[in-house]
């Protein structure tokens, strides 16, 4: 084989050629080989394809005798390998799928044009982008289409532009979410199908205000429910706003709860109530109970202004007050302890003191307070008051400490304790109510402390 230092000059350039096979061997190609046609070489997958004998081609195929990648010229007998052929300027990934290929640049061009042109129709509509459409805009440039298949993400991007302008036979949906993912994502549902997602905090967060509003009108009441978002016939532009707050590590005690009132995110609905007139109500985020007041204070304020907070109601039967019968807990998180089982009062404002003065059920049916308890501790900040009741027993906790056990047993007319949790015609405080949760057992000492924990970890102003 020659060596490429032993070789001369080619005197007559028609004569057949020497060229470079592996690193320093050479092999002399016939002239037709090279002269036959001019360009780049032809690509065959088998021999029986390497028709043009005038032609050089790349064997991208895996018969016997001959390599993938290399190219071959036609000797006069039989195609015969020239080596290993630079093989990444022309396999390259046409489809954008495979990613140990480049990608071929035409095509990433193409796809880069119709990006641009999504993103300019954006950008003169308006709209601005969609969430989805920028987590899968930055995943591609992080991504970038060279090394990682981009295919799913550049179809899902596309198909998040597209379908971000509302058809005219659909209504728009928006989901203003924090700290919330909804498992729907879609931007607008046909004209009168039904529209479902579920809505899930991120980790360490807690939902505690979801409001869903359609055509204008609030449909909360009717289309949320513990996390899942349900309408039947969508008949309007669909907004969705819901908020989930960071927990501090403090939980909730789970056990027997039967309603978790969380008012710092919640914006009460104007209700007339027969037989008091106008009032607020408020849904608890189980979605069983709701309660009415006489204020509208929120979130941004801390929770409910507690002018009246006048009782608590099944959802399923909103003429009848709860009644928890005789062994419950009740707990509220506000300045002012608030007015529960009629158990709190407010002492002289120059004082700043609370009383406690739980009631009871007497064999005639009347309420009479079984006394009045007054603790060294000031109204003007938020406190816990938790009430159990166990049987006759009634304890009653301030900060998750207890200041005053009362025995009905030790009472001569005593029946019971008052167990509907809020009386309407006796309201002695005008604080702020940040949350309120019931259960259907007395809690222990230790689920108290956990309790109150709850409630110092909530954000309040």
């Amino acid at each position: 084989m020659a060596k490429i230092n032993d070789l001369p000059l080619l005197s007559n350039p028609t004569e057949d050629m020497y060229c470079l096979v592996g690193k320093e061997d050479l092999q002399k190609v016939p002239w037709s080989a090279i002269m036959g046609q001019i360009g780049a070489p032809y690509i065959a997958t088998t021999v029986a394809g390497m028709t043009d004998k005038t032609r050089v081609y790349v064997y991208q195929g895996s018969e016997s005798g001959y390599t993938s990648g290399n190219w071959y010229y036609w000797n006069g007998s039989a195609w015969t390998s020239g080596g290993t052929y630079n093989s990444a300027a022309v396999d390259t990934d046409k489809t954008l799928t495979q990613s140990d290929k480049p990608a071929d640049s035409a095509i990433v061009g193409k796809e880069i044009g119709s990006l641009k042109e999504s993103i300019d129709e954006i950008k003169n509509s308006g709209t601005g982008l969609s969430n989805t459409a920028k987590n899968l805009l930055i995943a591609i440039l992080k991504n970038a289409v060279y090394t990682v298949n981009q295919k799913t993400n550049i179809e899902a991007l596309e198909n998040a532009l597209s379908t971000q302008n509302t058809p005219t036979d659909a209504w728009s949906i928006v989901q203003n979410l924090t700290y919330v993912t909804s498992t729907n994502t879609a931007f607008n549902v046909k004209k009168g199908e039904s529209y479902t997602t579920s809505l899930v905090a991120n980790t360490n967060y807690t939902i505690n205000s979801v409001t869903v509003v359609m055509g204008g009108v609030d449909i909360t009441n009717t289309a949320y429910n513990n996390g899942v978002i349900t309408i039947n016939s969508v008949t309007g532009n669909v907004t969705i706003t819901a908020i989930a707050k960071k927990n501090s590590g403090a939980l909730l005690p789970s056990d027997g709860l039967l309603a978790n009132f969380d008012f710092r995110n919640k914006e009460m609905t104007s209700y007339n109530l027969s037989g008091w007139g106008n009032v607020y109500k408020c849904d608890d985020e189980t979605g069983n109970y709701l309660t009415f007041g006489t204020s509208a204070k929120t979130a941004s304020q801390g929770g409910m202004e507690q002018y009246v907070f006048r009782d608590v109601r099944k959802k399923d039967n909103e003429s009848k007050s709860v009644d928890l019968g005789t062994d419950f807990t009740v707990a509220m998180y506000s300045t002012e302890v608030p007015n529960i089982l009629n158990s709190a009062k407010k002492s002289n404002t120059s004082a700043a003191k609370i009383i406690l003065a739980p009631r009871y059920i007497n064999t005639s049916a009347s309420e009479v307070i079984a006394g009045q308890t007054t603790p060294d501790i000031g109204r003007d900040k938020y406190m816990s008051l938790i009430i159990t009741v166990s049987g006759s027993v009634i304890k009653m906790y301030v900060d998750g400490t207890l200041q005053k056990t009362y025995n009905g047993g030790e009472i001569t007319d005593f029946k019971k304790w008052k167990s509907t949790p809020v009386q309407p015609l006796t309201v002695y405080n005008e604080g702020t109510i940040a949350a309120t949760v019931m259960y259907n057992k007395a809690l222990s000492d230790n689920n108290v402390t956990e309790l109150h924990a709850y409630f110092k970890s909530l954000e309040v102003e």
